[in-house]
């Protein structure tokens, strides 16, 4: 075991045992102070799961590290964690490659634990230290932006389901930063952050509330509002009182507030959805400026350029400032794409941050047009964008939506990420197979995605397939040479295609027959030739040949409701299906004959969503798995039920079997973020479950036992030792 008593810890971020055994805590105290290329890349390895680790056992540490610097394509780093004597033993799994679209040596806090959409980011400084502010769950949650922990409680007093909060706002006021919170139940309210009390008096308006800035006039505390119906007022919090009229301003609803301060008097800036600015008066809440009539806008921001306080503007592909004094425009526009937008003062430089649909976020100096550090890629869609400064260097905060917030440092001096490419949405699917000799993994997206990768190097085999749509289920089969895939995706009604992945182009006619989604597919041999076999939400399942797409047979009928499971296994010299549906039934089927194989059975308790098939002892078998994490074994030529039950946590998301170690087992995963192995000659687990860093939903297994894992947006290759 690595050193873990007293002295510099900094050096031991490069020791995997360390890193492994040491309390978590004590290792967070140690990534601040990384120095040079390695420390500084054995830091960003460990934050990317750094909430996990907190919880975590020194064996699902040591696992979640290994995948972590598989990610940034480090295998002789992941080679050492897995090496890392736990109880004694070494991990009995070594993660070859795997992708790394998700990670980032610029990340420095992934805060989550949000159950909904966050709706709100906001930066600002409590007692000298610096806190992001998140909107979501009902509630505004404060973060230390130093640590990535949550501070108190939270905010929260916004009535019913209606009072989720939809913005928040931060201000200084004398001796004290105070957040102001807008809610659906059109209800304001003022917060001091260093105690987390309320202050002044609650407002409401007629409308749900959009958009809330704040500022100071005279010493008080004054806030104004945007509705869903374009309207805008000013407030006197700490009397509670409106400052002028309700003004409909906007045709839509009032999307953005931000505020400034020009010669000593504070104002408001407002974007509607018309694409319309406006400014505002805090003092009075009647409109300000000359620059009131621009238009076109989907972004604002405010900061402070040589001196002077600017407007920043986006329409989504290029960026505009102008003057608030005069209203006049600074400068050529900064073209640069955009869907969110925010600006702020870093190092003495105005910067633009712009958060873009590619995930990318990218700083701009406004002085100057030219990029201001390097841009960071998030795993997620950004909705919600913020900077600041912590401990003297500079960071952005995303509001992504997987319900995640992230901090980053988009430093200059942040090692170089050598992370191989791949999906850019949930991996769904994933099947494996020889070309020419050589062992390939097949994964689907829900980007509309088919890759194929050498699974012994990791490698891309030729370019994606791209514009398949959603993939929500895949089968492959080899036929004359070619790799052939059978895609599903469910979310388009009827939508099975087959495609040759490596040529990029559709085989035969299109599949033509469900009427409804397409959740499951599987392949099979029989009367010479090879088919697709599909289950979908219309409760039929349909046989496809995969040669030419055409229809074989009638539709199989018998499911009360959706087919979620499809799985294909050769019984007595029969091609039969196995189909687990919403109706908890699993289902039989000779597939020459086109017609069930006695009755349904309903040993499940929850809808059936995965399958698979094997042989155990020279007979084949079915393993099917329900939402509720329970796993059945059937004895396939007479149907009946084994008594083997295996369970885990969480529902199951996908099933695979193998070989491995003279051992027949299942593979299984779960929505609690693992994938379990099974013995199924025993009902036993064959070893300690494998932990990821995301949800996985998809598990192949190669000739050869590599184990092929899809856990959010990419995909890890391991080895059993």
């Amino acid at each position: 075991m690595g050193d873990t008593q007293g002295g510099s810890d900094g050096g031991h971020l490069t020791d995997p045992d360390w890193l492994v055994h040491t309390d978590p805590a004590r290792v967070a105290a140690a990534l601040a102070r990384a120095t040079g290329p390695a420390q500084r890349h054995a830091a960003a390895v460990y934050r990317v799961s750094e909430r996990a680790h907190r919880s975590a056992d020194p064996a699902v540490r040591r696992q979640l590290l290994a995948v972590d610097a598989a990610r940034f394509g480090d295998r002789e780093l992941a080679a050492r964690f897995a090496a890392v004597r736990v109880a004694g033993e070494p991990a009995p799994w070594r993660v070859d490659w795997a992708t790394g679209r998700m990670v980032a040596s610029a990340l420095r806090h992934a805060l989550s634990g949000h159950r909904s959409w966050i709706e709100d980011v906001r930066t600002a400084t409590v007692g000298g230290r610096p806190v992001v502010l998140t909107a979501a769950d009902g509630r505004v949650q404060v973060w230390d932006l130093a640590t990535g922990d949550p501070v108190g409680d939270g905010l929260s007093g916004h009535v019913g389901w209606t009072g989720r909060v939809r913005t928040v706002a931060t201000v200084v006021v004398p001796g004290r930063t105070v957040a102001v919170t807008g809610g659906s139940d059109g209800a304001v309210r003022a917060w001091d952050l260093g105690t987390g009390r309320r202050l002044g008096a609650e407002v409401t308006v007629q409308y749900r509330i959009e958009a809330v800035t704040a500022g100071v006039v005279d010493g008080r505390l004054v806030a104004l509002t945007g509705s869903t119906g374009g309207v805008v007022q000013a407030w006197d919090l700490g009397a509670g009182q409106p400052i002028g009229a309700p003004r409909k301003a906007h045709d839509g609803r009032v999307g953005t507030a931000v505020t400034a301060v020009v010669g000593g008097h504070p104002l408001a800036v407002t974007l509607g959805t018309d694409g319309r600015v406006r400014g505002w008066d805090l003092a009075t809440g009647e409109q300000y400026g000359a620059w009131h009539d621009l238009d076109g806008a989907t972004s604002v921001a405010t900061t402070v350029l040589a001196g002077r306080p600017v407007l920043v503007t986006g329409d989504g592909n290029a960026l505009r400032c102008w003057d608030l004094a005069t209203g006049h425009p600074t400068g050529a526009p900064r073209h640069i794409p955009h869907r969110v937008l925010a600006a702020t003062v870093l190092a003495g430089r105005a910067v633009a941050v712009a958060g873009d649909a590619d995930r990318t976020v990218r700083l701009v100096d406004l002085a100057t047009g030219r990029p201001y550090g390097r841009p960071v890629t998030c795993p997620a869609g950004i909705t919600r964008i913020a900077a600041t400064v912590v401990a003297g260097r500079p960071v952005v905060v995303t509001g992504e939506d997987d319900r995640t917030v992230r901090v980053w440092e988009p430093a200059t001096d942040v090692p170089t990420d050598r992370c191989r490419p791949g999906h850019t949405d949930d991996v769904r699917s994933a099947t494996t197979a020889v070309l020419d000799g050589r062992p390939v993994a097949v994964t689907g997206g829900y980007d509309g995605a088919v890759w194929v990768w050498d699974l012994a190097t990791g490698d891309p085999v030729g370019a994606p397939l791209t514009g398949t749509r959603a993939v929500e289920a895949m089968a492959t089969a080899v036929l004359d040479g070619r790799l052939v895939a059978a895609v599903t995706g469910g979310v388009t009604t009827g939508n099975v295609r087959l495609w040759e992945p490596l040529a990029g182009r559709p085989v035969g006619a299109r599949p033509t027959g469900h009427r409804d989604e397409v959740w499951a597919v599987a392949t099979a041999v029989f009367g010479g030739r090879t088919v697709a076999v599909t289950g979908g939400a219309d409760a039929t399942v349909r046989i496809w040949d995969m040669a030419t797409g055409r229809p074989v047979g009638a539709p199989l009928t018998g499911h009360a409701g959706h087919v979620c499971a499809v799985a294909t296994a050769a019984v007595g010299g029969r091609s039969v299906a196995v189909t687990g549906g919403a109706d908890r039934s699993v289902r039989l089927w000779d597939l020459g004959a086109g017609r069930p194989i006695g009755r349904p059975r309903k040993a499940h308790r929850a809808p059936v969503v995965a399958a698979a098939t094997a042989v155990l002892d020279g007979r084949p078998i079915a393993v099917t798995g329900d939402e509720h994490g329970c796993t059945l074994l059937w004895d396939l030529p007479t149907g009946r039920r084994l008594g083997v039950h295996l369970a885990g946590k969480g529902a199951v998301t996908a099933i695979a079997t193998a070989v491995l170690d003279a051992r027949t087992v299942a593979v299984v995963a779960h929505t609690d973020r693992t994938v379990r192995v099974w013995d199924l000659a025993t009902g036993g687990p064959a070893g300690p479950p494998l932990t990821f860093p995301a949800d996985v939903h998809a598990v192949a297994v190669a000739p050869g036992g590599p184990l092929v894992v899809g856990f959010g947006t990419e995909i890890a290759v391991l080895s059993r030792r």
